[in-house]
């Protein structure tokens, strides 16, 4: 299950003509227990998002409206992802460093996490991030 990496994820959609509906499961489709979901929307077009990575944090994100492009790095090294495609989404493992580019205006990504809020899980620090990755 490549422990550790970032993966894309595909998810159960149902299609009909009153709309889709996209389903995840706790366990089964998302690889840990979900504790906290989080949005970030109206964002424009060009803006920079993320900048951290997390102790222990395991994250799943989901571009529900636009694209986003996520750059994660880890020790495994740098991977680019482009978010938009229905029924996908990008597992994020901890220790990894997040940025997430708004490509399209207004686009809303949803993020599902594996703990609470807690500032101290969180790395802002490039330079320690690289460190840490690097024992």
């Amino acid at each position: 299950m490549n422990k550790g990496r970032s993966r894309l994820i595909s998810f159960h959609r149902f299609v009909d003509e009153r709309g889709n509906l996209g389903v995840l499961d706790s366990m089964q489709d998302v690889p840990f227990p979900i504790r906290r979901v989080f949005f970030i929307e109206s964002m424009s077009a060009g803006t920079t998002r993320g900048g951290h990575a997390h102790h222990q944090t395991k994250e799943l994100i989901i571009a529900i409206g636009g694209e986003i492009e996520v750059t994660l790095e880890s020790r495994h090294g740098t991977d680019r992802y482009l978010l938009g495609e229905p029924g996908r989404a990008l597992y994020i493992p901890e220790l990894s460093w997040l940025t997430i580019n708004c490509v399209t205006a207004g686009a809303v990504c949803l993020v599902m996490a594996s703990t609470s809020y807690d500032e101290r899980d969180y790395i802002r620090s490039h330079e320690e991030f690289r460190a840490l990755i690097a024992k």
